[in-house]
């Protein structure tokens, strides 16, 4: 077993403070009410009318969707997949599809709802998303800062649910999950969950003072996982709802941090991913093994998520089995994020680096711009079988 490091800065406020100059946990922390804000906004979806008659008269009889697509990319778009993740257990709820791509599924026409998330409006995938829900038929909804997106669906009369955040898209998740969660239900896609999210708030509060800065490592979970994670890479799992928790915690990871990270989803890595457990050593010394744990698994998800957790002490991965179930789904989407938020932002904090800050990321968008703007770019090369 490898011998964590002491707390050092974690329990330094003063050198917390210089290391994170733009008050990043602040933001992150912040998600109790940033979640209330979500929830009122999207309170004030209406059923949409048909993309290719937007300026005809008011609808009659509230239209249900078939099928829903949530377009987005990045902090954006992590909300779809936590959406889905619930969706998918709930009775009565209307399929969701995750899409992370331009364009749309072929499959997208009149009997679908498209959520297109965007906090800066101007994410160049979801608006070619969006522009193709639009050519395809499909009713739409815009979740949107003032730029593009909500621009193009103001313009053929779909509603824009405006967003006003001030800081990193992945420390919006009041917009981009709870505001779509809470437009779902309203739209008829999804049961009502109003009395559920009121308890998910109020926990959230209390577990939020209890990963804050203030708070010692001796009594801060998230403290305690980044002082373990130090000098590893992170591999999350998730099971069921908890699924698309564990990939916002590999991309938190991955912006806050600046880490390498993994995710696996159960129960479908007890069919490969396991079997890489023992070789090659030097990977095995290097991982660390997040198993998401809650109460509100199913019965035979949960065991299996336990038994994998038993195979990697056999195997001698270090691991560790983070329980984040409390009160509901709902709740435990809500806490699992911010858990692994916190997490991320103390195992930057560790590491030297800037949580709020993403060099690699703005280098690459901005190339990405230039080679929108003069297709005379070489081509890579291709590497063909």
């Amino acid at each position: 077993m490898r011998t964590v490091r002491k707390p050092g800065i974690l329990d330094e406020p003063r050198a917390i403070a210089a290391a994170d100059p733009s008050g990043m946990a602040a933001r992150l922390l912040d998600l109790p009410r940033q979640a209330r804000i979500g929830w009122e906004l999207g309170g004030r979806a209406v059923s949409p009318r048909a993309a290719a008659a937007p300026h005809r008269g008011a609808p009659g009889a509230p239209w249900r969707p078939q099928t829903v697509v949530i377009a987005g990319m990045g902090g954006s778009g992590i909300g779809a997949a936590l959406i889905k993740g619930i969706a998918d257990r709930t009775p009565g709820a209307t399929p969701v599809t995750v899409w992370r791509d331009y364009g749309m599924p072929s499959c997208v026409g009149p009997s679908t709802l498209v959520i297109a998330v965007s906090v800066s409006g101007s994410t160049v995938e979801t608006v070619s998303a969006f522009r193709a829900a639009v050519r395809q038929g499909a009713r739409c909804l815009a979740i949107s800062g003032p730029r593009e997106l909500a621009q193009e669906a103001e313009a053929i009369g779909a509603q824009v649910l405006g967003v006003d955040h001030k800081g990193e898209p992945r420390a919006a998740l009041g917009h981009t999950f709870v505001a779509p969660l809470r437009s779902l239900q309203r739209l008829g896609a999804m049961p009502d969950s109003g009395a559920d999210f009121a308890a998910a708030a109020h926990d959230l509060e209390g577990l939020a003072a209890s990963l804050s800065p203030e708070v010692p490592s001796d009594r801060n979970l998230a403290k305690q996982i980044a002082l373990a994670l130090d000098g590893r890479v992170p591999v999350t799992y998730g099971a069921g709802h908890l699924a698309g928790v564990a990939s916002r915690w590999k991309t938190q990871f991955n912006e806050n941090a600046d880490s390498w990270a993994v995710v696996e989803e159960m129960p479908e890595a007890d069919h490969n991913a396991v079997e890489g457990y023992a070789l090659p050593e030097a990977m095995r010394e290097m991982a660390m093994v997040l198993l998401l744990d809650s109460t509100n698994l199913y019965g035979e998800l949960r065991t299996r998520l336990h038994m994998t957790g038993d195979l990697l002490r056999e195997e001698r991965v270090e691991h560790r089995l983070v329980e984040v179930g409390r009160i509901g789904m709902l709740a435990d989407v809500l806490r699992g994020c911010l858990l692994g938020d916190l997490v991320s932002y103390y195992l930057a904090l560790i590491r030297g680096r800037d949580p709020s800050t993403t060099p690699v990321l703005t280098r690459l968008k901005a190339r990405g711009q230039r080679s929108a703007d003069d297709h005379s770019q070489p081509a890579a090369r291709v590497l063909r079988a």
